[in-house]
């Protein structure tokens, strides 16, 4: 008899064992499912960004607050500056603008959570040529490190406009 009840005891766990690792394998199946969905969400969801990143025709630069060493830049900024993206990653946002005004508003973005208008301000690109750009500035976190990132629209043409027609009002005042 003892050896009976032992036998079924032994079976009936292991039939308990058998049934509950079944179901725990189906949850963790349904769980595996569901996360690679979701990365796989996530994954085109960053190249979506990324690509509105890459290919916004807006000039974007992004760098370390500590350093002022640019991390990235976006398709426009290498088109129109005239550097490569490796280029700038050996840079400094202050090569472009090295004025005083310039490194004070840097550091108020860098400080600030909210976007902040950072004024005109003149930059040089590769050639030497220099050109008037609108700046806006965004505190963020790229690669893990405390970032900014820049917006700039180049304005030179406006501003030599404008500069003219002021001219030409002084003349006919």
């Amino acid at each position: 008899y003892q050896t009976y009840k032992g036998f079924f005891y032994v079976s009936l766990t292991a039939l308990l064992l058998f049934l509950m690792l079944r179901s725990n394998n189906k949850l963790l199946d349904r769980s595996i499912k569901k996360l690679k969905k979701n990365q796989q969400v996530l994954r085109q969801s960053e190249e979506k960004y990324r690509l509105l990143y890459n290919e916004s025709p807006g000039l974007k630069l992004i760098f370390d607050i500590e350093s002022f060493r640019i991390l990235d830049a976006n398709k426009a900024s290498c088109e129109e500056y005239g550097y490569t993206l490796p280029e700038f990653r050996q840079m400094s946002v202050l090569d472009l603008c090295n004025q005083q005004e310039f490194k004070n508003k840097i550091k108020e973005v860098s400080i600030n959570d909210k976007i902040l208008p950072l004024g005109l301000f003149p930059h040089t690109n590769k050639d030497g040529s220099v050109r008037i750009v609108d700046i806006m500035g965004h505190r963020l976190t790229f690669d893990n490190t405390p970032a900014v990132m820049l917006l700039s629209n180049d304005v030179t043409e406006r501003t030599e406009v404008l500069r003219k027609l002021e001219d030409n009002q002084k003349k006919l005042s």
